[in-house]
């Protein structure tokens, strides 16, 4: 991935805003993270975003039912640029979020588009697999995110430097069905990674804006459904008046009924707790079942 002009010192992060919902027509919410204005610019343009004038350490856009910032490159910029979005759109517990940006890969023909399967930060060595729930209009890989340039390409994936940080924050905020990654291949060993200008980053970028839309639409639907488990989550009326549940066990059972909206949205819970005795073994063969589905939607084709 090419090195870009640094971003300026980050000033002190102005007061959160009173919390707000989204009035888009569907309910579902989106909420992009950039690491530069390069990437953002196609972004702005087809989302019809508008700036949100304000004081604050990042560059904030919105429109109906997506909001973007741009972070800055790097891990540290990535996570204080979640935390700053969550924040300023208004803590909206059901928004969807998607990590667009540049890559690099060893063979990928420029301007290729990915979704990221697997997220490795190659620094800490852990990994994150980002379920695909939704129907992907392009091919996925393993997005390997470092601290420095990697020009070598060692390993058989996408090399970036904000994703990991991304996904860490993002998942404090919404399910990981909602937490998506998707690289755009800006350099590969024929055009190794030098230091890009904003426009040529743009140029990068805008062949891909189509598929980025098309995740950006379904990521919205998925939000739509995740707004309304908060209310009740399908599934909530009938298990807890078979079972007594604890407070506690109530809180994490209201929490697997938003993964399943999430992820099984036409599946209906019940009918796999038909020999459940109790509510430890109900909350129990519902994470069964979605464990069983998160490996399914892992199964990928590159």
């Amino acid at each position: 991935m090419p090195l870009l002009p640094p971003m300026p010192p980050m000033p002190p992060m102005p007061p959160m805003p009173p919390m707000v919902e989204e009035a888009g027509s569907s309910g579902g919410v989106v909420h992009l993270l950039v690491a530069h204005m390069g990437e953002a610019r196609p972004l702005l343009s087809d989302l019809g975003l508008r700036r949100v004038r304000e004081d604050g350490p990042f560059a904030r856009f919105e429109g109906e039912g997506v909001h973007l910032v741009v972070a800055g490159q790097g891990k540290a910029n990535a996570g204080a640029g979640v935390a700053y979005l969550h924040a300023r759109s208004g803590g909206i517990r059901h928004a969807a979020w998607l990590n667009v940006g540049i890559a690099g890969h060893a063979r990928f023909d420029l301007g290729s588009v990915r979704l990221g399967h697997k997220i490795v930060d190659v620094a800490a060595g852990h990994a994150i697999y980002p379920p695909l729930v939704f129907a992907r209009p392009c091919a996925s890989t393993v997005v390997f995110t470092v601290d420095r340039v990697e020009g070598g390409y060692p390993e058989d994936g996408v090399y970036d430097m904000e994703a990991s940080a991304f996904c860490q924050v993002a998942t404090r905020f919404c399910t990981s069905e909602l937490v998506q990654v998707i690289k755009i291949v800006a350099d590969n060993r024929l055009h190794p990674a030098l230091r890009m200008t904003a426009g040529e980053c743009t140029q990068r970028m805008a062949p891909a804006i189509e598929v980025v839309a098309a995740v950006i639409h379904d990521l919205r639907k998925l939000s739509a459904v995740l707004r309304r488990g908060h209310a009740d989550p399908a599934g909530w009326v009938d298990l807890t008046s078979r079972w007594s549940f604890s407070t506690t066990q109530k809180l994490q059972l209201r929490r697997l009924l938003q993964h399943w909206s999430a992820l099984l949205p036409c599946e209906d819970p019940s009918k796999y707790l038909g020999s459940a005795r109790g509510a430890k073994a109900a909350m129990s063969a519902l994470r069964g079942r979605l464990d069983a589905a998160r490996l399914e939607s892992s199964v990928v084709h590159d």
